[in-house]
């Protein structure tokens, strides 16, 4: 084992051997990531949202009615979904998975070209590993999200706009394009790739005129979605994004208006008259933690290895569009990133769009640690970064009997209630329970606020019950544990102190290990226990 790995990365300076290599490198990776493939386990939140918005692309050939700025992944999921008969729900839901992981893996091939532009072929394709094999890019693309595709065209853009030739660049102006579809915070990319246009092409003849062609081209692929977007839904996903960012900063960041709905501020009471300092060190803290989030546990030291590299050849780098073409698409991309983490959105997946970015540091690395010892030293890197994102993957990954269990229980609260509290139970699945409960109807009812609504806020059990009795609310459903609402865990342990909850449903009783109680509110009782309480 130990010599024919050590015999494939000898033969890759050999560039005859480059389509096997990295045909070998996509079909591991692939393997790879199917070993965590979670069967019989539905995609959930923002991925349900991505699945609902695909189905019914395929169903009625029209873009749903319901707003979705990013539909450029479940677009292009609708190909692949008009191909599945609709009969089996699961059937989607691994092809959206296993689309995705493709993505993510043939995302190896423009990386390992990206490398090279920087670091010889060698190195690349040992960078190339490490990127392929980073333990949160491939727990990323099992759960069927926009991530894999969006680093997939983000890496072709910067493949394509550091080659020379004008021709590379039309191709580098539509992936980005494409880009946009499925992430429209990205439209931001088209600045550094303006600039970085007349850097390169500045002494060509007629670089205006070409530039009016690439910039064309650009909005051209972007028109169509756009314009199926405002008949849709009557907003083009693209500047009203922009819009309401901008309209939130100046609101209620900087004016510090309040919202009507004390529950949507996103903000602490202590960062009144100070909201603005409060939101940039939140979001600047969140960023770089983030950052280390994402690259942890193997990538991380090679980049920081890298970056200490490139530093000491700080002049080298200024004097090299290529290096600064990558640096220049840096500030516009984590813009996004600080606004969302400045409003307290914390998610590590938003950092993914710079790996393509940050391996370039990390090749750097490879060939410094290599240089001396190629044969023995890019073995041991390979070894530990499998290793390092087994145990790490290992570590992190879901639970599958308890996401089951948890999936089947969501089935039977959407069988046995009506209204309920939101968000009581592990899993996040009841809106793809209630999805399955109408499946095949060919329009999904996506929006569960008449399903459940949210105990955030309240005081006491009776002050939930009396104001949302008025949207129906039918059961209490409750695990014991804390989800965000502490009289749903007392009710859990001391139900006896509430006579008007009629418990109807336990999971342990049929089976489960994890148990969930299910309380039918009777309101005659209720109202009875509730004026004898103000007495």
């Amino acid at each position: 084992m130990y010599k024919m790995l050590s015999n494939f990365l000898l033969k890759v300076d050999n560039s005859k051997n480059i389509i096997f290599i990295l045909s070998a490198l996509v079909s591991t990776s692939i393997l790879f990531r199917f070993l965590y493939f979670p069967y019989e386990i539905p995609v959930f939140l923002d991925s349900i949202g991505y699945f609902y918005y695909a189905y019914e692309i395929t169903q009625t050939g029209n873009l749903p009615s319901e707003y979705f700025a990013n539909n450029g992944w479940p677009a292009f999921l609708s190909l692949f979904f008009s191909l599945v008969e609709k009969d089996n729900f699961f059937d989607f839901v691994y092809v959206q998975r296993s689309i995705a992981i493709i993505i993510s893996s043939i995302t190896a091939i423009p990386i390992f070209f990206l490398c090279k532009k920087f670091v010889e072929t060698k190195y690349a394709i040992i960078a190339a590993i490490v990127f392929t094999f980073s333990p949160r890019l491939v727990l990323n693309s099992i759960q069927g999200l926009s991530e894999p595709l969006t680093i997939f065209l983000f890496s072709m853009t910067l493949v394509l706009l550091l080659n020379n030739k004008m021709k590379y660049t039309f191709v580098a102006f539509t992936m980005s394009s494409l880009l946009v579809l499925v992430r429209s915070e990205l439209l931001l990319v088209i600045i550094p790739l303006s600039i970085i246009f007349f850097i390169k092409h500045k002494k060509e003849s007629k670089v205006y005129f070409k530039f009016i062609i690439v910039i064309s081209i650009f909005f051209l692929i972007l028109t169509p979605m756009i314009y199926l977007k405002i008949e849709a839904t009557g907003q083009d996903g693209l500047t009203s994004q922009f819009t309401g960012g901008i309209s939130h900063m100046s609101e209620r960041v900087i004016a510090e208006k309040q919202p009507e709905d004390a529950l949507t501020n996103p903000y602490p009471e202590e960062w009144q008259n100070n909201k603005l300092e409060n939101f940039l060190t939140r979001a600047i803290t969140s960023l770089v933690k983030y950052v280390g989030f994402a690259l942890f546990p193997g990538l991380i030291l090679f980049v920081l290895l890298g970056i200490f590299l490139i530093t000491k050849k700080w002049k080298k780098i200024f004097k090299d569009y290529r290096s600064m073409s990558l640096i220049l698409f840096i500030p516009f991309l984590i813009i996004p990133m600080l606004y969302a983490y400045g409003r307290g959105i914390e998610e590590s997946r938003y950092i993914f769009i710079l790996f393509p970015i940050f391996i370039i540091p990390a090749s750097y690395a490879v060939k410094k640690l290599t240089s001396k010892n190629y044969k023995i030293i890019s073995l041991s890197i390979v070894l530990f970064i499998l290793i390092s994102s087994l145990l790490f993957i290992e570590y992190n990954k879901l639970d599958y009997n308890h996401e089951k269990e948890s999936f089947l229980i969501s089935k039977d609260i959407v069988n046995l209630t009506t209204v309920i509290n939101a968000d009581p139970i592990d899993g996040n699945y009841l809106t793809v329970a209630k999805i399955i409960q109408k499946w095949p109807d060919t329009h999904i009812e996506f929006s569960d606020k008449k399903f459940k609504y949210s105990s955030l806020g309240f005081n006491s059990i009776n002050d939930f019950i009396i104001e949302n009795k008025k949207f129906g609310l039918s059961h209490i459903v409750t695990d014991g544990k804390d989800h965000g609402s502490e009289f749903t865990k007392d009710i859990f342990h001391n139900n006896f102190k509430y006579p008007y909850l009629i418990k109807i449903y336990d999971s342990t009783e049929n089976g489960y290990e994890y148990k969930v109680i299910i309380f039918e509110i009777n309101y005659e009782i209720f109202y009875k226990t509730d004026r004898i309480m103000l007495r």
